[in-house]
C-alpha cells in the first residue's frame, strides 16, 4: 500500500491511530511525572513536499488528559485534536526541534509571552493551551531515516522542572525510531524534513 502524503493523504483511520498512540504516550508521561500534571500531548509532522528540506509543520494529533477534556466539554469548546488537525501555523518551537533533534526543548509561557520575539510570534497563535492554563511544555524532534521529520510535545499544568529527568527519559524513549509513534509513522506516511549529519542522525 502506498505511503500517504502529509497532510492530504491522512485518512480517518490514520487520525484515530495517531490519537491512540498519543493517548498511550500521555498515560505513560502521567505515570512518570504525576506532580507536573501532564495535560495534553501532540504530534506535528513536516508537510510531505517536493523539497524535502523545507520546514512546514502540520498538526496530525492532539489528545488531552481526561480532567482537561472534562473542563473543555463543560465550557462547550471543540476537541483540539479535531479543531487543530491539519493546522499548518508556523511554530518557532517546531523549527527549533527540527534543527536540534534528540534534544528536549522547553517552554515556560509565563516567561516567554513577555519575550519581545516570542510574544510577537504568539500574537497570531491560537493559544488553546495557554488559555486552558497549561503554561509549560516539553518537546523533542523526531528522526526517521536520517531526516528530522516532526515533533512530539507534551503540556504541563505545573512547572515540570523537578521531574525533568523522568520527562526527558520518557520523551527520548518515545522518539526512538524503533518505538511508537515512529514505527507507525514510518509505515504509513511519506516523512520528509531536513537531512541530518551522520552524527545528528544517530
Amino acid at each position: 500500500m502506498p505511503k500517504a502524503k502529509i497532510p492530504g493523504g491522512i485518512t480517518p483511520e490514520h487520525f484515530l491511530r495517531i490519537r491512540s498512540i498519543l493517548t498511550s504516550f500521555l498515560e505513560e508521561m502521567t505515570a512518570a511525572a504525576p506532580r507536573s500534571k501532564p495535560s495534553w500531548a501532540s504530534c506535528r509532522l513536516n508537510e510531505s513536499g517536493d523539497n524535502q528540506d523545507d520546514i512546514s509543520p502540520v498538526f496530525v494529533g492532539w489528545v488531552e488528559h481526561p480532567d482537561l477534556a472534562a473542563e473543555r466539554v463543560r465550557k462547550n469548546e471543540p476537541d483540539p485534536g479535531l479543531f487543530r488537525f491539519g493546522d499548518d501555523h508556523y511554530s518557532e518551537l517546531f523549527e527549533d526541534c527540527i534543527k536540534n533533534p534528540g534534544t528536549v526543548r522547553k517552554r515556560n509561557w509565563h516567561r516567554d509571552l513577555k519575550d519581545p520575539v516570542r510574544g510577537k510570534w504568539m500574537a497570531t497563535a491560537k493559544k488553546q493551551s495557554i488559555e486552558a492554563g497549561i503554561m509549560f511544555r516539553r518537546s523533542i524532534g523526531l528522526i526517521a531515516d536520517g531526516r528530522a521529520v516532526g515533533t512530539l510535545n507534551v503540556g504541563f499544568a505545573r512547572d515540570p522542572a523537578p521531574e525533568d529527568r523522568k520527562i526527558a527519559a520518557t520523551l527520548k524513549r518515545w522518539a526512538r525510531e524503533d518505538h511508537e509513534p515512529l514505527l507507525t509513522l514510518r509505515e504509513h506516511f511519506i516523512l520528509t524534513g531536513p537531512k541530518l549529519s551522520g552524527r545528528a542522525s544517530r
